[in-house]
């Protein structure tokens, strides 16, 4: 059983590496493609396992999924959901779109972010335990989306 899980690991990793450096890089001035590229991208890392303060694809946390995500595309990001809060342009949920930020909480404790994906999903590492994941903005307490690209 060992060796089967190594192997998966292994064939996994491959597969991450040559996803991550077959997908170039692209500048943040090019309109609503961006958006889907940054979205396109941050599905590479379903599956990898939530990090406390884990900013590489050995374990991310919330900040620092987002944070590497962005770096990829020459947008250098805050390490803490607290202070990517205050970059970038504020948006309402209604006004989201593909590649936006969205952060959870209150204006007071904003302890929780992700990137929107479009349908009223996000991409995001939940918690100790769990992995990067797709899941539905209505079960969390929003609180706004941040656009750090222009769409």
């Amino acid at each position: 059983m060992n060796k089967m899980k190594k192997v998966i690991s292994i064939f996994f990793v491959f597969t991450l590496l040559i996803n991550v450096f077959s997908i170039s890089k692209v500048k943040a001035s090019s309109v609503s493609e961006n958006g889907q590229a940054i979205v396109m991208y941050s599905k590479m890392f379903l599956g990898i396992p939530y990090m406390n303060a884990g900013t590489t694809t050995a374990g991310f946390d919330c900040s620092g999924f987002v944070q590497y995500v962005y770096a990829h595309f020459g947008v250098n990001l805050p390490r803490t959901t607290y202070d990517q809060v205050k970059v970038g342009t504020k948006v309402s949920k209604d006004d989201l779109k593909p590649g936006d930020i969205v952060f959870f909480g209150t204006e007071d404790n904003v302890y929780h972010d992700g990137i929107y994906i479009g349908g009223g999903r996000f991409i995001h590492a939940p918690k100790t335990g769990d992995v990067i994941r797709i899941e539905y903005l209505k079960y969390m307490e929003f609180y706004i989306g941040v656009r750090v690209i222009q769409n």
